[in-house]
């Protein structure tokens, strides 16, 4: 996942990572953690990862690479939670309390291209009114915004697996202009275990749910 060359492979302190092509290695380290801990639970998950639209047309690349796999591996009625990257120079709803701040919590997101897809909105608003409350109990801390621009969700997939959420990590400084995925990547690495535990929390609600 992420760039195919890295030139610089960055700086890493206690706290942070700034380096290229974190979009979207970040997402793939934080599902395969959160899957680990989920099998110790004997909790079924499936990991799907993309190569997403890169030199495909933006119409129809995310389907095309995703949903022969979809159409093999999982039933129509799958949850598919994303984990993708979202520029720190459109965080518009941090500006005022968290501008030129890198946010630590993961971010809860019920739309993508600026409210023209989205995910499903039912389990956005139950993972909102339920699930968060059980990751701040845990520990985790998880936050809700509406400004997100993604390339590589493309909607035409929800016409056969309708049930898409994102839990996604945020990159770079709120407000920062050279905040973008593939140019200036930074992340907190406490928002990568509030990732983690966002996700782990998250399937086994659902999970549970089916249990009872």
């Amino acid at each position: 996942m992420g760039d195919v060359v890295i030139q610089n492979y960055g700086t890493f302190d206690s706290k942070k990572i700034n380096a290229k092509a974190l979009d979207d290695r970040v997402g793939t380290a934080v599902v395969l953690h959160a899957m680990k801990y989920l099998c110790k639970e004997n909790i079924p998950v499936k990991c799907i990862l993309s190569g997403d639209e890169e030199g495909v047309g933006l119409d129809v690349s995310w389907a095309r690479l995703i949903l022969p796999t979809y159409r093999d591996y999982c039933q129509n009625d799958v949850i598919t939670l994303l984990c993708d990257g979202v520029d720190g120079r459109n965080l518009l709803e941090f500006i005022d309390e968290r501008e030129k701040q890198l946010l630590s919590e993961a971010l809860l997101i019920p739309y993508t291209s600026h409210g023209k897809g989205g995910g499903d909105y039912r389990l956005f608003s139950e993972i909102r009114d339920n699930v968060i409350p059980i990751c701040e109990k845990e520990g985790f801390k998880v936050d809700v915004t509406t400004d997100y621009v993604s390339r590589s969700f493309d909607p035409k997939i929800m016409n056969e697996f309708p049930r898409i959420v994102f839990l996604d990590w945020s990159n770079g400084e709120v407000n920062d202009q050279y905040a973008r995925c593939h140019f200036n990547e930074t992340i907190l690495l406490e928002q990568v275990l509030n990732l983690i535990g966002a996700l782990f929390w998250t399937v086994k609600y659902f999970f549970d749910l089916t249990q009872t």
